[in-house]
């Protein structure tokens, strides 16, 4: 593939992906199913369908795969390290137990609180890994190497900011998506970044309701 050939693709990759959150900010949405069926659209659906009918690649160079295990993991204990040292820089410095939030039935209900955790919580992790961790981390892996990992970080915050979701109840999810960056890039696989990510969230929210009642 030339040169000229790749810038093209380049464009093209780089004009879906401002297509999609465009559409995720602007497609009108009455309810939580049509944000379901909205972002699993354009984070999912659409990337999806051009990397398997436009690109015609194989969804393992956009992450899916196994990838290096032992990379995997140490990256994603590293990161796990990494990730609870600015959630307690922020509790001391920030007063982020002020400023974080979760609904008060979830704070009362353990049974809803898991049901939160294991569904909604791991269906939006799951389309921000396989958007920004796999279609654009992995789009510019080869040309932008570790500066990949900062463009995808960028993205997502400037995706909240057009979104208008851009709170603090939302740091869990921007911590994770920074060091689920890392881990993707060092192991090359989604499968590692979204465990930690997955994980990095529960245990951030279950020390968050621990700081309520103690």
């Amino acid at each position: 593939m030339n040169k000229k050939s790749i810038n093209k693709k380049n464009i093209i990759s780089i004009s879906i992906m401002v297509f999609c959150l465009l559409m995720l900010r602007f497609f009108p949405e009455k309810d939580y199913f049509q944000k379901f069926i909205i972002s699993l659209t354009f984070l999912f659906l659409v990337p999806f369908l051009y990397i398997k009918i436009v690109l015609k690649e194989d969804l393992k160079n956009f992450g899916l795969q196994i990838g290096s295990w032992k990379k995997g993991i140490a990256w994603s204990i590293f990161s796990l390290m990494g990730a609870f040292l600015v959630l307690i820089l922020l509790y001391q410095y920030a007063d982020l137990a002020d400023k974080y939030y979760l609904p008060q039935g979830l704070i009362d209900n353990f049974g809803l609180f898991v049901f939160y955790e294991a569904i909604l919580v791991s269906f939006f992790l799951a389309l921000y890994e396989f958007f920004f961790r796999g279609f654009m981390l992995f789009s510019f892996i080869k040309k932008g190497k570790f500066f990949s990992v900062i463009l995808q970080f960028v993205a997502f915050l400037l995706f909240l900011i057009i979104a208008k979701d851009l709170n603090w109840s939302l740091t869990h999810y921007i911590i994770a998506a920074f060091f689920s960056g890392i881990v993707a890039y060092e192991s090359r696989s989604l499968i590692y970044s979204y465990l930690f990510g997955w994980l990095f969230v529960i245990i951030s929210d279950a020390i968050y309701i621990h700081s309520l009642i103690y």
